[in-house]
């Protein structure tokens, strides 16, 4: 269906027969016919899916409305149904997508633990680090008189100082 057709379809549905109806007019049926159909108007064309239909179509009319004051004009080309995937739709699992899937509860709960959980990690990463720091190997035992042969600088920055005399 062109859009050409679905807006004149919805201005059937709100019962204006205008060519160029303005949103005063539009809006001013629309509240006549819902005050009718309403289902908690006690009216006898009160009807739920009546009630909907209508309001269906105001919407899109009111979005069409807003596209045109925005300066946004559609071409009339087919109207696509819409397909709800989760590619086009928000993910309802995105607030545990943060904090790497870790802990339970609300967000703030949730960010608490992470971060004792970081401090474990990061813990227990310092331990390992100190422990295969300490660990001597063959090559890494000192010799007797070694240290002081590792400090005995003779020369400072890698030149040396020439005094005038």
């Amino acid at each position: 269906m062109k859009k050409s057709e679905l807006y004149r379809k919805c201005l059937n549905v709100l019962g204006v027969f205008e060519d160029n109806p303005d949103q005063n007019s539009v809006r001013r049926a629309y509240i006549d016919l819902v005050k009718k159909v309403h289902p908690d108007s006690g009216q006898p064309e009160a009807s739920a899916e009546k009630f909907q239909e209508i309001d269906e179509a105001f919407k899109i009319l009111q979005e069409r409305f807003a596209k045109n004051r925005r300066g946004i004009f559609e071409d009339d080309e087919e109207v696509d149904a819409k397909i709800f995937d989760i590619r086009h739709t928000a993910p309802q699992h995105r607030q545990y997508l943060s904090f790497e899937g870790m802990g339970v509860g609300n967000p703030f709960q949730r960010e608490k633990q992470y971060q004792q959980i970081k401090a474990m990690k990061a813990q227990e990463r310092v331990l390992s680090h100190r422990i295969e720091k300490s660990q001597a190997d063959e090559k890494s035992i000192m010799k007797k008189g070694s240290f002081y042969k590792n400090h005995a600088i003779k020369t400072k920055y890698g030149f040396d100082r020439v005094e005038k005399i």
